[in-house]
């Protein structure tokens, strides 16, 4: 079976083959001309040098001696005038695919260079001969030079995190609305616009009923917004025992959607209730687990305070890493653009039929799509490269030591057997993935820090 090596060639060796047994000995062995095409590309001039090229041959030959029976002969030693004669052609097949891949890395190594993506080998006029040196040629994508700006150019909104009494306040608040209960009560009158009433309801388009489209004895709030407008308006005015019919349009909002769809709702009124809260006591703080009501209100307070920061650094990492994208001016190669737009596309029709899925279905639009990924993709790109080259300027790495300790101290808050959990992201491949998110913690942490506090906005 063919072997396929790393760089789109099929051989009959496998590529670790290539790396035992060709290796150059010194630079002086390998002529390379560099032409630089582009910031972000370069087109590589290459010439083996001959003993090179007559020791790949050699040893195809000798490998193909010790390989092959031929009648008449004992396996192995076939004459080598009779190998050259019948497997020329073939011997100088294999040793192009032998030499050309090792040379490619050898000579990225001798230039310094940095690729990304494939290359594009020009190979339509490449012959070997012995006693002659091979050349060819191919164009690489590499990262193009990055000037980074002064970090102090960036501007972030560095304002403390407060959270004041009142959106503590609220918030408990919302939790003393999740239990309410709703009392039925003996009154003689039809429904007001701000009562509390308990319903019945069914829905139905076309006559056939909504999927989880009904309820019993469902409480609503009038004026809350908890059911469709329409539908409340239509409760209003309603006695106690009475059922009525309404029909509610609902716009099709989907992109290529068909206009609206109209839905018919059958009410009947239970009865008209009223809302009582839960006392805001210690009772109350140890149904939700607390000690009392003032460690509730302190804890809530601290909650609310942490979940503003989290909040706040997430904007202020999407603040640098705009502004860097932005003042940065980066070309990412089309080629390796295309390539991975057309992969994605690949690979998102291949998971649709695996799931029986149709595109509509997972709300994909595939005209749409190309271009989404692209964008995507280059903006994702740049800001790799940018955090690469910051990485390299300032030495930021994460050691083992902290990879361990940020997946034990994660393990811990979700309650999981540290040991386990890092066995788990090994097991699964995670951990390089693990290593780079800390890694861009790292360098945000050194951006936020270094960057200049944003002006406030003054309304007079």
């Amino acid at each position: 079976m063919l072997g396929v090596s790393p760089w789109g060639f099929e051989s009959l060796h496998a590529h670790h083959h290539i790396e035992n047994h060709i290796f150059f000995l010194s630079e002086e062995s390998l002529k390379v001309e560099v032409e630089h095409l582009a910031s972000s590309s370069v087109r590589l001039q290459i010439e083996i040098p001959p003993e090179k090229v007559d020791q790949e041959l050699n040893r195809n030959y000798q490998e193909f001696r010790h390989n092959l029976s031929v009648p008449g002969f004992r396996k192995g030693k076939v004459p080598i005038s009779m190998i050259k004669s019948r497997f020329a052609d073939h011997a100088k097949a294999e040793a192009i695919q032998q030499l050309i891949p090792a040379a490619l890395e050898e000579a990225i190594a001798q230039e310094g260079l940095a690729p990304v993506g494939d290359p594009d080998f020009e190979l339509d006029n490449v012959k070997l001969e012995g006693g002659m040196p091979l050349s060819f040629a191919t164009v690489i994508n590499i990262k193009p030079q990055i000037d980074m700006p002064d970090y102090s150019t960036l501007e972030v909104d560095k304002s403390p995190a407060n959270v004041e009494r009142e959106e503590v306040d609220k918030y408990i608040e919302q939790l003393r609305n999740r239990e309410a209960s709703f009392v039925p009560i003996e009154i003689d009158r039809s429904v007001h616009e701000d009562d509390c009433v308990q319903i019945d309801w069914e829905s139905s388009i076309d006559g056939e009923p909504i999927e989880n489209g009904s309820g019993k004895d469902s409480d609503i709030e009038l004026g809350k917004e908890s059911f469709h407008p329409d539908i409340e308006s239509a409760i209003v005015g309603m006695e106690v025992g009475e059922s009525k019919t309404t029909e509610v349009t609902f716009e099709n909002e989907s992109e290529g959607g068909d206009g609206a769809t109209l839905a018919t709702f059958n009410v009947t009124l239970k009865a008209i209730t009223e809302k009582q809260l839960p006392e805001l006591d210690d009772s109350f703080a140890e149904s939700h687990e607390y000690e009392n009501y003032d460690q509730m209100y302190a804890e809530i307070w601290n909650d609310l305070v942490e979940e503003k920061k989290r909040l706040r650094r997430l904007e202020q990492q999407q603040e640098v890493t705009d502004q860097l994208i932005e003042a940065i001016d980066l070309e990412i190669p089309s080629s390796m653009v295309d390539q991975y737009v057309e992969q994605s596309i690949k690979n998102i029709d291949q998971q649709l039929k695996q799931d029986g899925q149709t595109a509509e279905e997972a709300n994909i639009n595939f005209e749409t799509l190309p271009q989404e990924l692209r964008e995507s993709t280059i903006k994702q790109t740049k800001l790799n490269w940018i955090f690469d080259k910051i990485a390299e300027n300032e030495n930021i790495s994460i050691t083992d030591d902290e990879l361990d300790l940020s997946v034990r101290s994660v393990a811990r808050q979700q309650d999981r057997d540290p040991d386990k959990y890092l066995s788990l992201l090994r097991a699964s491949n995670r951990l390089d993935s693990y290593k780079n998110e800390l890694r861009y913690q790292k360098i945000c942490d050194l951006l936020i820090e270094s960057a200049s506090e944003k002006e406030k906005l003054i309304i007079t």
